[in-house]
């Protein structure tokens, strides 16, 4: 691939989420201080909401990696995937936990006592759910009963639900505000600035081990910032297809041309600067 040409020690484009590449760009900063000031508060219960390819999940585990560096003060409780029944959604709980829930008469009880002597120890029970809006009705009234549970000193687990906004724009008026009286934050990540787009594509570049100076030109990359609408994954799905074409050809640069290709290649990118081109998977093949 293009790595060993452009001197870079991995992918600086990689759709897979890594804390690495994590960048403080947009709401992100103000985003992940509110979060973990929410954590902290006596009665944290945030909702994030962002459509797919906003950055949701690398948000998540930078807010993760920062709770396990600090062990001393939270227990954590993480769920990735919480399409769960009621019984599952308390069973992965418990499973986080350490729980045995073979030998438990009641798993709500038992998860409820152990979250009680961590909160009795002084440790913050932060429970982290994405892809929130997947769980289905019954497992968040099971939700809403462990955060009814409350402490002297607050709620006995504090919440963040990472989630896709839906149809009705977030959880509460689909499910009958269930969670109406218990969510004290609610925000949503938005598509980076134009402007931001230069600094997030080299920040991801030098990170990457890049050490030149403007391997993509202006014009490309404003028009990756048009084609991209300001979505990450879109920004990298872009910058990664082009680098490809780029190296392919032996260019120094990532030029116009080789944006325009992988725009055009991309179903998912606006397509306001069409070229008649051959594909970019064509091209690489050197068809």
């Amino acid at each position: 691939m293009y790595q060993d040409f452009y001197g870079l020690s991995s992918s600086p484009f990689s759709t897979t989420p890594d804390t690495r590449f994590f960048l403080e760009l947009n709401n992100a900063r103000v985003l992940f201080k509110e979060l973990l000031a929410t954590l902290n508060g006596p009665d944290g219960f945030m909702l994030v909401l962002g459509k797919p390819g906003m950055g949701k999940t690398i948000l998540c585990r930078k807010l993760l990696n920062a709770l396990y560096c600090h062990r001393s003060r939270y227990r954590v409780v993480h769920l990735a995937h919480p399409r769960l029944s009621q019984r599952n959604f308390l069973s992965a709980i418990a499973l986080e936990l350490g729980l045995d829930e073979s030998i438990l008469d009641s798993l709500e009880d038992a998860v409820v006592a152990e979250l009680q002597k961590s909160a009795g120890k002084g440790l913050i029970n932060a429970l982290i759910i994405d892809e929130a809006q997947s769980m289905p009705d019954e497992t968040i009234v099971g939700l809403r009963r462990l955060a009814d549970h409350g402490t002297p000193s607050g709620n006995l687990l504090r919440v963040v639900l990472f989630a896709q906004p839906t149809p009705q724009k977030n959880l509460r008026p689909s499910r009958s505000r269930i969670l109406a009286d218990r969510i004290t934050m609610e925000r949503s990540l938005g598509p980076l600035r134009e402007t931001d787009t230069s600094t997030y594509i080299n920040l991801r570049l030098t990170r990457a081990g890049y050490q030149g100076a403007g391997l993509f030109t202006p014009r490309s990359i404003q028009l990756i910032a048009g084609a991209s609408r300001g979505i990450p994954r879109l920004i990298n799905l872009l910058a990664h297809k082009a680098l490809l074409l780029a190296a392919q050809e032996g260019a120094s640069k990532v030029n116009k041309d080789h944006v325009r290709l992988a725009i055009a290649g991309t179903e998912a990118a606006e397509k306001d600067e069409r070229h008649a081109a051959k594909d970019w998977i064509e091209r690489i093949a050197g068809g």
